[in-house]
């Protein structure tokens, strides 16, 4: 079962690279309070997270590396999340069409649009890394694609999302030490464990826990 895979690769990938993500997550949080860097900030942990999934070593470094390569494609998807959540956010609080039926119907519209491009987004930067030629409209069309074409795991993950932002709110330190990471290694894990279930591989990459299994 592909959320399954998702799961149980997010899970072993936390616990063994624990003490990075920790570190990662704290740069993460400190560097999203300006909101200009807020982009830049997911899209360095998203490639730290990445690499931990695809390669064999990984150190702090190789967060400010994907600091240093995805920031042109990281602006882009920013300014374009920016937009699209002030405009529904927008539209739910002062739209009004004076009929309550219709009201309704336009809420459940926007509500959804807000939810599916969160789950682009969260998907975007991933396959960002994924990319011979890493640009924000194509990672933007390919997440779409991703999204609808597992929209099972798709919905699952919503819920997922959604139950850690709770569990984050309840214990406020989590947002500083592990929010960020599990959800930047959850959304690595989803569009690897979704391309290989399409049946790509990219024969550059490596498990680093399953070459350690298989070491004698």
């Amino acid at each position: 079962m592909l959320l399954w895979r998702v799961l149980r690769r997010s899970v072993r990938h936390l616990n063994a690279q624990g003490y990075v993500l920790v570190w990662a997550n704290v740069l993460w949080a400190v560097l999203t309070l300006p909101i200009v860097t807020a982009p830049l900030a997911w899209a360095a942990l998203c490639h730290l997270c990445h690499a931990a999934q695809t390669r064999h070593q990984v150190t702090l470094a190789v967060f400010w590396e994907g600091w240093r390569l995805r920031w042109r494609p990281a602006l882009g998807l920013g300014l374009f999340g920016g937009l699209m959540t002030t405009i529904n956010i927008t539209n739910l609080v002062s739209f009004s069409t004076g009929s309550p039926g219709l009201d309704s119907l336009l809420r459940g519209v926007w509500w959804t649009a807000l939810i599916l491009l969160g789950l682009v987004l969260l998907y975007a930067f991933p396959i960002l890394e994924e990319m011979a030629q890493p640009r924000a409209l194509s990672a933007l069309y390919n997440a779409l694609l991703l999204a609808l074409r597992h929209w099972g795991l798709s919905l699952c993950l919503v819920v997922i999302c959604s139950g850690i932002v709770m569990l984050s709110t309840i214990f406020l330190p989590a947002w500083l030490l592990l929010t960020g990471s599990a959800f930047a290694t959850l959304a690595n894990a989803a569009v690897l464990e979704s391309l290989r279930a399409d049946g790509y591989h990219n024969p550059q990459h490596v498990d680093p826990l399953e070459e350690i299994a298989k070491s004698p």
